[in-house]
C-alpha cells in the first residue's frame, strides 16, 4: 500500500473526559461505508461532483516541496475538483491563475497575496482545490471537516535537490537572487549555502507532514470529530512505472471506482498536461549526486533529515 506505515501518535485528550459508556461506544463504532461510486466520470474542472459524494466539500493537495503539487492538483481536476489556482501560505497564498504559466514559472512572487489562511479557505468556493506545504495541522475544526486533504512524501535528498535546482535556474524572482548562478558561480558551494540558509525550512514542513500524517492514522483522531477524507502516496511511486497503487489509493480515499485501465488514462492525460513545475526547461550541468560533498552531507545531517527521512519511511 501507498498510505505510509508510519509509528502513531495519541490525539490529544478532549477537555471534557468521556463516559466510560462513550468510550466502548467509540471503540466499537464501524468503520463508514465505502462512497457510492459515480455513474459517470465527471468533466475535468468543471465543478466537482465528486465533492458531493464525500463529507468533505473542499480539497487540499499537501504535499512536501517538489513531491508532486501541481500534478496532483492536474490528477484531482480530472477527477472532478475545480482548480482554483490558489498556493497557500499561513499568512499569504498565491494567486498562479492570475498570470501565465511562464509567468508563475519565473516570478510566482509576482501573485503573492497577503491574507490570513483561515480567510482564503473560508473563500474558497465548494468543488475547489487548493495546492500547499502548509500543514492542516493549522486548520480550525470547521476546516478540518470541510477540507479533504491529498498528501504526497518524497525522499528529502530528492526534494531538496530539486528544490534548489529550481531555484538557480527556474525562478527569477528577488526571493531567491542569492542562489542564483551569478551570485554564488560554483555549484557545490552553492548547494551546501542552499542548505544552511534554506535547508530548515524543508525541514519544518518534512516534520509537520510527518506529524499530520500520524495525527491520521490516530482512531481517537478521527472518530472524535468530523472531518475530511484523507489519502497519502508516494511521489516516487505516483511518477514511477507502476502508479496504480497510489492511483488506487486516492480513488479510495476518495470514493471512486474506477478500473485500473481508467486511472492509468487519467494518470497519462495529468503527467501530459502542462503544470508549473514542468515550465523549467533546465538541464542541471552535473550529475545529481555530485552535490552531495562532505560539506552537504554534514549540512544535511545538522538539519536532522536521516531521523525525518526514516520517519516518512525511507532510509536516512
Amino acid at each position: 500500500m501507498t498510505v505510509i506505515d508510519l509509528p502513531t501518535r495519541q490525539a490529544r485528550r478532549p477537555r471534557q473526559p468521556l463516559t466510560e459508556a462513550q468510550v466502548l461506544a467509540l471503540l466499537e463504532r464501524p468503520a463508514p461505508p465505502e462512497q457510492a461510486a459515480a455513474e459517470a466520470l465527471p468533466a475535468p474542472s468543471g465543478g466537482s461532483p465528486l465533492a458531493r459524494r464525500m463529507k468533505a466539500s473542499k480539497l487540499y493537495v499537501f504535499t512536501l516541496p517538489k513531491a508532486g503539487t501541481y500534478f496532483l492538483a492536474e490528477l484531482a481536476s480530472r477527477l472532478g475538483w475545480y482548480h482554483s489556482g490558489i498556493h497557500l501560505g499561513e499568512d499569504h497564498y498565491l494567486d498562479t491563475a492570475a498570470q501565465s504559466l511562464a509567468e508563475n514559472a519565473h516570478n510566482p512572487s509576482a501573485v503573492r497575496r497577503q491574507q490570513p489562511f483561515t480567510r482564503t479557505l473560508a473563500e474558497l468556493p465548494a468543488g475547489a482545490l487548493c495546492v500547499g506545504h502548509m500543514p492542516p495541522l493549522y486548520f480550525n475544526r470547521p476546516h478540518q471537516a470541510e477540507v479533504a486533504v491529498l498528501a504526497c512524501r518524497r525522499h528529502p535528498r530528492e526534494a531538496l535537490v530539486s528544490e534548489f535546482i529550481d531555484f538557480r535556474f527556474r525562478r527569477d524572482d528577488e526571493l531567491v537572487r542569492w542562489i542564483h548562478p551569478r551570485t554564488v558561480p560554483d555549484h557545490l558551494a552553492a548547494f551546501t549555502l542552499y542548505l544552511r540558509q534554506h535547508g530548515p525550512v524543508m525541514a519544518d514542513i518534512v516534520a509537520t507532514w510527518v506529524a499530520y500524517h500520524q495525527l491520521r492514522q490516530s482512531s481517537w483522531y478521527v472518530r472524535t470529530r468530523p472531518i475530511g477524507e484523507y489519502a497519502a502516496v508516494d511521489f516516487e511511486t505516483l511518477m514511477g512505472a507502476d502508479p496504480l497503487p497510489a492511483l488506487r489509493t486516492i480513488a479510495r480515499a476518495f470514493g471512486q471506482r474506477l478500473d485500473d485501465a481508467n486511472l492509468l488514462d487519467l494518470h497519462a492525460r495529468a503527467k501530459a498536461a502542462d503544470n508549473k513545475t514542468k515550465a523549467v526547461g533546465q538541464r542541471f550541468p552535473i550529475p545529481r549526486e555530485a552535490l552531495w560533498t562532505p560539506q552537504a552531507e554534514a549540512a544535511y545531517q545538522d538539519l536532522g533529515m536521516p531521523e525525518l527521512a526514516r520517519l516518512l519511511g525511507y532510509p536516512g
